[in-house]
């Protein structure tokens, strides 16, 4: 971010300051996705906890993996988010300075 005064140091630290609220809705978002596909992972596999055959078998370990996978990928976007968030705040510190004269 390029800014030249201390006002518009406080303008920035203000629109970072709100996108990272936007973020955290986002990572918030993405952690009740997580828990809604561990939910229904569980729902699956208590269905078919009661079957002892080896297809029965062989679907739950297909449909563990899947929720590995979907809970994987949306993990890696929280982190991506985590990332951005570290960025801001960095950024922020700078802009702070600026805006105190320093």
């Amino acid at each position: 971010m390029n800014v030249t005064t201390a006002q518009e140091a406080k303008e920035a630290i203000a629109e970072l300051k709100l996108y990272k609220k936007e973020l955290a809705v986002k990572k918030k978002e993405l952690s009740a996705q997580q828990a809604q596909v561990r939910a229904g992972a569980t729902s699956k596999s208590a269905f078919l906890g009661a079957k002892r055959s080896t297809s029965a078998q062989v679907v739950r370990g297909y449909q563990r993996q899947r929720t590995a996978n979907a809970v994987a990928a949306i993990g890696e976007s929280k982190n991506a988010i985590d990332r951005l968030v570290i960025g801001i705040d960095r950024l922020i510190i700078q802009l702070d300075q600026k805006a105190k004269g320093g």
